[in-house]
């Protein structure tokens, strides 16, 4: 695991801190001041991080630490007293954050009400469609009649074809049908879950062709995938 230049760029109201490999950005994360105070009289110099990312190509090679490690470094020598983040427990990163000392202080687990569910999984499959299909052709020739089958909650049927996805009726055979908790597919599709970890858990069962399900879970996997460019905290 060899060492790499973990570069610093302060802006107004966030600092940067990354690695780039030929001009790219390839490993990063944010990090600014956060009001917070244990009393009315008590402030207390806190750091929130956000915007942590390395790009799928780059990982399994030490850059997320080292970005940590310099960014933990410079907040110590800014004068904060702690730092902060949001993250999720099941997620590769939050070993990552473990390593550095942070700990659990609450577990916020949001509550959804989806009103259109057709709508809803068929618009959030066409997003990450769109992305994938610049730079896979793969997906954007794609045609799979896809069933999602909450446990509790009756079926989403829909049609990927040109790059996007459409609610149809009820197919007599579908190309993949994946049947889960609704919890756990509005995660998926939120991007709150990846299909890798549902799977490896047992949370989530899929019968069909192997060529979709594994096209489905790149496309799931995307949005957690792509590099995350920053802003403001």
């Amino acid at each position: 695991m060899s060492e790499v230049e973990v570069k610093i760029e302060k802006h107004d109201r966030w600092t940067r801190v990354f690695v780039e490999e030929e001009g790219r950005d390839v490993s990063h994360l944010n990090y600014g001041p956060v009001a917070f105070a244990l009393g009315p009289r008590a402030p207390i110099g806190m750091a929130g991080i956000g915007g942590v990312g390395t790009n799928p190509q780059y990982r399994r090679r030490g850059l997320a630490r080292q970005v940590f490690a310099r960014a933990m470094q410079a907040m110590a020598e800014e004068g904060y007293s702690c730092v902060g983040l949001h993250t999720g427990t099941d997620i590769v990163a939050h070993r990552l954050y473990r390593r550095f000392g942070f700990v659990d202080i609450f577990v916020h687990e949001p509550a959804v009400k989806v009103l259109d569910p057709e709508a809803f999984f068929a618009r959030g499959l066409t997003g990450r469609l769109s992305r994938a299909a610049e730079g896979a052709p793969e997906f954007a020739d794609w045609r799979c009649d896809l069933t999602l089958q909450p446990v509790e909650a009756q079926a989403v049927h829909l049609r990927i074809e040109s790059g996007a996805a459409e609610a149809t009726p009820s197919a007599a055979r579908a190309d993949l049908t994946v049947t889960a908790l609704r919890s756990i597919l509005i995660r998926l599709w939120w991007g709150m879950l990846t299909p890798q970890f549902a799977e490896a858990g047992g949370f989530i069962r899929w019968e069909g062709e192997a060529e979709h399900w594994r096209r489905l879970k790149a496309l799931l996997s995307l949005g957690r995938e792509v590099v995350n460019e920053g802003g403001e905290l």
